[in-house]
């Protein structure tokens, strides 16, 4: 461990030196182990870090613990690195120049126009190294598939099933490893986009513009380690309450079939943490459409419904501030969440087209006593008995996290509805006062939690679940 005389000595010391808000800093902690350290003897949750380690995690000089599987128009680029070339009609469009914040969006350190075009003209030259190939002679076999891959500081790295090196791909400047770990939606896809038989990696690459600001690309390299082509978004989109543009990142990839072809979709998050972008691309990397989320998009997913494929995606409602979940027609993708009309969350400027499907989370009464703003979805399963989503309701070191499980069918009628095993925060809750009643007590474990949701058809309505007999969590063994 470094020593030195300076020390962040709180939550919100660690989170003023990040540039983020309280409630990130934590996240990070919990998801992409920022360097934080706890004082022995003392209370739970006293804290402290030291600006070195946190500096060096942010450049991505971190080991990886774990091997992965942990926000106009666009540009694509081939792997020559010529030109790039315009992809598609822009699906969003407005002045590049940015309105005052909104109200309740975390405000980030201001950033010099100079200083973000210098980052992106270095984002753009970045992924210009070459790959070391381990081949091997005669046609494709399961040995040279790609089953996983890791990232190191400067490179990608592939594996195949039995876990042996396929071949590495090295950057010429330091990748933010730690954003790219696939917790839990995952950050890259494997998949035989062009039905040659042999499959391509199709992969989130961050850098970081700033110390505090990250900007993703899509990278798509072939099974023998060969980048076929580069995205990055440039999208500025228009909101009643300001216009926000690049920096993206944050992005996870999901792949699906439509109309006979393999489509991958790519959630972006603007660096104010809102809004988001979810992206349509097919194989050769040429956009399709775009979804605009007035909110935070945390978790992505996608699945085979009875009547095509369904994309998911899950973060937070911005004017809801509430935990959402919107359900994308995958052979349609192009819209925009749905917000109350007049308020600072309504988008000017978006692809015409709405969900299939919004949902809205409300948050519990642990995410209201840990004093977070919102909560959020944190997964979403799909599955063939039906779809499985789970909101992050507190989080207060080194107590577990507080989540809440949402059990849907395929068409999205509520089964059944819980709370995770959350006693010791619970508990620890009470001790601090900022819960009035036991366990045993709680109308949270009691009480199925609401759910909101709009379809074109009905509206905004309440969903119950229909077992209410599997609803409820009880106290654990021992409890009075």
């Amino acid at each position: 461990m470094t020593l030195e005389s300076h020390r962040l000595d709180s939550w919100k010391e660690i989170a003023a030196h990040l540039g983020r808000d309280v409630r990130t800093a934590i996240r990070w902690e919990h998801e992409r182990g920022l360097p934080v350290h706890r004082v022995p003897g003392e209370r739970r949750g006293v804290v402290f870090a030291y600006p070195s380690e946190i500096d060096d995690w942010r450049s991505g000089h971190v080991s990886q613990q774990n091997g992965t599987t942990l926000p106009g128009a666009g540009s694509v680029s081939g792997a020559s690195g010529g030109s790039a070339a315009s992809v598609g009609g822009p699906p969003i469009s407005g002045a590049a120049a940015t309105a005052p914040y909104a109200a309740g969006s975390p405000r980030p350190r201001a950033l010099p126009l100079r200083s973000l075009l210098v980052g992106l003209a270095v984002i753009g030259a970045f992924g210009v190294g070459a790959a070391a190939l381990v081949r091997s002679r005669g046609p494709v076999s399961s040995a040279r598939r790609i089953a996983r891959i890791n990232y190191g500081a400067h490179e990608i790295q592939a594996f195949n099933d039995a876990g042996q090196p396929l071949w590495r791909h090295a950057f010429e400047a330091s990748v933010g490893a730690d954003m790219l770990v696939g917790r839990p939606s995952p950050r890259y896809a494997v998949v035989d986009l062009d039905g040659d038989g042999a499959s391509e990696l199709v992969t989130t690459v961050s850098r970081m513009v700033t110390p505090q600001v990250a900007q993703d690309e899509l990278y798509c390299f072939s099974e023998a380690g060969a980048v076929r082509w580069r995205v990055q978004l440039d999208d500025v989109v228009s909101f009643r309450g300001g216009t926000f543009g690049p920096p993206w990142s944050d992005g996870h990839v999901v792949s699906f079939r439509a109309g006979g072809e393999t489509r991958i979709g790519w959630s972006q998050n603007s660096a104010r943490y809102w809004p988001s972008l979810v992206t349509v691309l097919d194989g050769t990397g040429r956009r399709l459409a775009t979804f605009v989320h007035s909110g935070s998009t945390y978790a992505l997913s996608a699945f085979d419904g009875p009547d095509g494929p369904v994309i998911l995606g899950g973060g937070v409602s911005n004017s809801s501030r509430a935990a959402a979940l919107f359900v994308l027609d995958g052979r349609a993708v192009a819209g925009h969440s749905i917000e109350p009309a007049g308020s600072a969350y309504e988008c000017l400027k978006c692809p015409s087209g709405r969900p299939l499907r919004y949902l809205l989370f409300p948050p519990s009464e642990l995410n209201s006593a840990v004093s977070l703003p919102y909560n959020n979805v944190l997964q979403i399963r799909p599955g063939p008995a039906g779809i499985e989503v789970d909101t992050m309701e507190g989080l207060q070191p080194p107590s577990p996290a507080a989540d809440q499980s949402f059990v849907f069918s395929h068409d999205f009628a509520l089964q059944r509805a819980s709370q995770s095993d959350s006693w010791p925060l619970h508990e620890q809750l009470e001790r601090e006062g900022k819960l009035d009643h036991s366990v045993a007590d709680c109308p949270m474990y009691r009480t199925p939690p609401p759910v909101r949701a709009w379809d074109p058809v009905n509206g905004w309505r309440d969903l119950k679940p229909r077992d209410p007999s599997v609803v409820t969590v009880g106290p654990r063994a021992g409890n009075p």
